[in-house]
């Protein structure tokens, strides 16, 4: 998944925070200001990390964060080339 613009990707370590924070019971302005990420990031990543579901990797078998039932491959398999044409 891509980063429009100039967004800073979100990190593991980074989306871990977020959880913890939003557990703590703040809200997303707080949050934002706390970790220094606009506040419809932190909104944006929110919705997602709700949204999203442990699955396994349908290529390797590991489990990962899905983002949905259209999100079947983790990131170290979606990024390799399965071309035959791949040298």
């Amino acid at each position: 998944m891509g980063c429009p613009g100039n967004a800073t990707p979100w990190t593991p370590e980074e989306d871990a925070r977020l959880k913890e924070l939003r557990l703590e019971g703040m809200g997303p302005q707080q949050i934002a200001r706390f970790i220094g990420r606009a506040q419809s990031s932190v909104r944006t990543r929110l919705a997602a990390l709700e949204k999203s579901k442990e699955r396994p990797c349908m290529c390797c078998g590991k489990k990962f964060a899905s983002e949905g039932p259209h999100n079947r491959l983790c990131t170290t398999c979606r990024n390799k080339s399965f071309s035959p044409y791949a040298y």
